[in-house]
């Protein structure tokens, strides 16, 4: 049985309390599966092993790394795909969720990320993916949700990992719809909002 909103919204800020200052990876390549997982149990139903989970689960996890040299506006693109600048990553997004809203960081940056989506085996993408679920959920962003969305993009950006090769992008729908939720008279009609591609067959 599914958890109400406001119940599951206060046990993953407990989550992610516990989980406060673990690095996104240990073991020397393993991604930090913390916040996805208690999110998860969350909303599959298993609300009250989550705390007990973490806290067995936090032993296993690695400090987060301490930022060196800054990542900026200007050396940004030359820093994607360095693990080694985490910290510095962390960094970065930090100050940006303080100056702008979460929901402008999140435009300007997943376009630029997305390219590399396929960073740690896609963990980048899904850490940040589950921030945002829970973010959209309420109305005044903890501040700790906030920070999760940061630790997502930094681990998305210092794994960032292009596929080889130039995609295509040949689907019916434009990016936004194919991400959006499906309308209430079905995906049909969905498709039909946009026009086919030239690149498809009719």
């Amino acid at each position: 049985m599914s958890t109400p909103v406001t119940q599951r919204h206060e046990m993953m800020l407990v989550a992610l309390d516990r989980l406060r200052g673990a690095g996104a990876e240990f073991g020397g390549f393993l991604a930090n599966h913390g916040p996805m997982a208690a999110d998860a149990m969350i909303r599959l139903g298993a609300a009250d092993d989550v705390e007990r989970w973490v806290e067995s689960y936090r032993v296993e996890l690695s400090p987060a790394p301490k930022p060196g040299n800054p990542v900026t506006s200007e050396n940004w693109r030359v820093n994607l795909g360095r693990i080694d600048r985490l910290g510095d990553w962390d960094s970065y997004f930090r100050r940006q969720l303080g100056d702008e809203h979460w929901q402008v960081v999140l435009a300007t940056w997943w376009p630029r990320l997305l390219p590399g989506a396929a960073a740690s085996a896609t963990h980048g993408v899904i850490r940040t993916a589950h921030a945002v679920r829970n973010l959209v959920e309420g109305d005044d962003p903890d501040p700790l949700l906030v920070d999760e969305l940061g630790a997502g993009l930094a681990y998305w950006a210092a794994r960032h990992q292009p596929l080889p090769g130039q995609p295509a992008l040949r689907g019916r729908l434009a990016l936004a719809n194919s991400v959006s939720p499906p309308s209430p008279r079905g995906r049909g009609s969905r498709r039909s909002e946009c026009p086919p591609s030239p690149h498809r067959p009719r």
